[in-house]
């Protein structure tokens, strides 16, 4: 069973990674000698974006960079947390290196991890419900299942109440 290795205080000395990295310098408040991976996705089903409002997308944050960087939080978690022996202080300690945690004036702990969202095309808003008008009795909600499976769909589903005020 391999040990991590740790300094005096009992900090995890992480190992140079094969490839050195650059160093990043700030000048004339630009970012110099930084890697950039500029990715494009297309969604193959359908996104439900949140936002401030209740099952109401954010128009101008559809994706969230904090939220990017929680995924890429998670699957270094899941990627790389055998390399750790069961150390959970130490997988801690490297994963606060890489991302970030709660800083102090005597040790600042910024994330190393900064991601931009460039939406290049915002998509078609769809409605996977619509509200049926019947001649008798209440309206009634019917799926759209062209448009989306309704088992997909379920939590969109408008509330009893909110058909019933309609």
């Amino acid at each position: 069973m391999s040990r991590i290795p740790k300094d005096k205080d009992g900090n995890v000395i992480i190992p140079p990674p094969i490839k050195p990295l650059p160093e990043v310098r700030i000048i004339n408040g630009q970012p110099v000698a930084m890697i950039t991976q500029t990715r494009s996705y297309e969604l193959i089903t359908p996104m439900f974006g949140g936002g401030a409002q209740p099952a109401l997308a954010d128009a101008d944050m559809v994706v969230r960079p904090s939220g990017i960087r929680g995924q890429l939080r998670f699957w270094w978690r899941a990627c790389k947390g055998g390399d750790f022996d069961g150390d959970l202080k130490a997988m801690k300690d490297a994963e606060d290196l890489l991302f970030g945690a709660a800083s102090t004036e005597k040790k600042p702990r910024p994330s190393q991890v900064e991601i931009v969202v460039n939406i290049t095309s915002a998509g078609e808003p769809i409605q996977p419900f619509i509200l049926e008008h019947r001649k008798e009795g209440a309206p009634r909600v019917k799926s759209r299942d062209d448009v989306i499976p309704s088992y997909a769909a379920f939590p969109l589903q408008p509330q009893q109440e909110d058909v019933r005020r309609y």
